[in-house]
């Protein structure tokens, strides 16, 4: 046991990771401590994670963990500082004989436990938000992403757009064309952006969809977290899928030999502070025919089907 049952002057508390949907799945563990504790700061680890502190109920402030500096009677509880993080890879075959599946959920609530915080994915607080009323008949498209091997082909894209258009729903993509190629391709494909220059406009307009379509990313935990209904799309070796009941999550293959994908750990893939857990940039979208895409296994009439079957849209055409 790590955990500790009493209050002090401060308590910090720093997440899994330095992305900003590291924050968004950890949400239930912060708002387990907020409940335990008063003065509750988040600690950032990366620009990913600005912003984010203000809309979480409870929470004071945040403070950048470059910048952190503990007064005597402050507690700092730094999620990554645990064995679970220190001493394996995820997703790992060491791991999983050691732990079981690669599943996020239950790699959060296991640390959680041992920092002394009971908790589960079974009511998500939401995060707070102001209503965009004119987004409540929209479906959100997702599509960028940090991380190459997520990414959905974008004549898939495409495809589910035209056919959710054609049954007169309006639809917007979301996401910033500066930091994604494939937000940007979709703007020159004439897609209606909905433009979300802060992290509070990104929670806004997630939270007030009427549906989400997205690639694992930030902006698709929120909108779990939000109980806005989610088609995820996800890559099979990905361990972030979400058991919330708003949440339908597809799968596609494991990646062709072919596939530049890096599987190299990262330098400090395991470390617990200072900002070495490093940022993974690679925005490219993959190169390979569609038949060897591992994510074009998910073909757009499976997440038509989907919708429908789940009654998250009329879909008649």
């Amino acid at each position: 046991m790590i955990g500790f049952h009493w209050c002090t002057l401060r308590t910090y508390v720093s997440t899994i990771g330095s992305g900003f949907g590291d924050v968004i799945i950890c949400l239930p563990v912060i708002d387990a401590i907020v409940d335990s504790c008063p003065n509750v700061f988040l600690v950032t680890r990366s620009f990913r994670q600005a912003g984010i502190a203000e809309r979480i109920t409870g929470v004071k402030g945040e403070i950048a963990e470059s910048q952190l500096e503990l007064a005597d009677g402050d507690r700092y509880i730094n999620l990554r500082n645990h064995p679970l993080q220190l001493n394996h890879l995820w997703g790992s075959p060491e791991f999983e004989s050691f732990f079981g599946p690669t599943e996020i959920e239950k790699i959060v609530v296991a640390i959680s436990k041992d920092f002394g915080f009971e908790i589960d994915y079974k009511h998500l607080r939401k995060l707070e938000y102001t209503n965009r009323s004119e987004l409540s008949h929209c479906v959100a498209l997702v599509p960028g992403t940090d991380i190459y091997h997520k990414h959905w082909p974008h004549s898939y894209w495409m495809q589910v757009h035209d056919h959710l258009k054609r049954n007169g729903h309006e639809v917007i993509v979301l996401g910033r064309p500066s930091e994604s190629p494939a937000v940007e391709r979709f703007i020159e494909s004439g897609i209606k952006w909905f433009e979300t220059p802060t992290t509070a406009d990104s929670i806004d307009a997630i939270s007030s969809c009427n549906a989400v379509i997205a690639i694992d990313t930030g902006l698709m935990h929120v909108a779990v977290n939000q109980g806005t209904p989610t088609i995820a799309l996800l890559h099979p070796s990905n361990y972030h899928m979400r058991s919330a009941p708003n949440c339908f999550n597809l799968t596609g293959s494991f990646c062709h030999p072919d596939c530049r994908r890096d599987l190299t750990p990262s330098p400090g893939f395991n470390a617990a502070v200072k900002l070495e857990v490093a940022l993974k940039f690679d925005h490219r979208e993959c190169t390979l025919p569609l038949e060897n895409n591992c994510m074009a296994k998910i073909k757009p009439e499976a997440v038509i089907e989907l919708m429908k079957k789940q009654n998250i849209l009329s879909l008649s055409v």
